[in-house]
């Protein structure tokens, strides 16, 4: 398996919070309207089936879709067949970033623009992979996770990039085999 990257116990915590807005109950049905009006000059990023499936269900196409395949842990069937999209498969353990997910993402933010779609199939969990993506992509990122059993969150920008940036430099590096 390799290299990940645990976080600290302090930082698990910050991170079951919500890290952006939340949105929840009613206030969700107003999500794909609001991000009409900002995904046409934003790059959109998608962390989690359900999320990902929301916005497809809503004509939404994430730029990037980071799934595993399971929500909750059990199974979603959530078809990776959608046009245009470059599909990049990497193994991320349960509770951890990889260096592979890393990798691809820090690889990713390179070259992400509003016309390019990618989808990281992950094999283990994606949990922790909107760390990376709000650390690493560019200011005009839109992205989105799922808050299990509260809603969707919404991060924009630049707004938590600084602590997830320092999230990521803490935590320690573990092999996993």
């Amino acid at each position: 398996m390799g290299l990940v990257y645990l976080p600290l116990p302090q930082d698990m915590e910050v991170m079951r919070r919500p890290f952006g807005e939340l949105y929840e109950g009613s206030k969700l049905e107003d999500l794909p309207d609001h991000l009409r009006k900002r995904a046409r000059e934003a790059v959109l990023c998608s962390v989690g089936d359900v999320v990902t499936g929301y916005l497809l269900k809503n004509g939404l196409f994430p730029n990037v879709a980071v799934t595993d395949g399971k929500t909750l842990r059990g199974n979603v069937g959530l078809s990776k067949a959608e046009s245009g999209y470059e599909v990049i498969q990497v193994h991320n353990p349960p509770g951890t970033v990889s260096a592979e997910s890393l990798s691809v993402i820090t690889d990713m933010s390179q070259k992400i623009n509003p016309s390019c779609r990618f989808w990281i199939t992950v094999e283990g969990e994606e949990d922790l992979l909107a760390l990376p993506i709000i650390a690493l992509f560019p200011p005009s990122t839109i992205t989105l996770y799922g808050q299990p059993k509260r809603g969707v969150v919404l991060v924009t920008g630049n707004a938590k990039k600084e602590e997830a940036l320092k999230i990521l430099e803490r935590m320690q590096v573990a092999r996993r085999d």
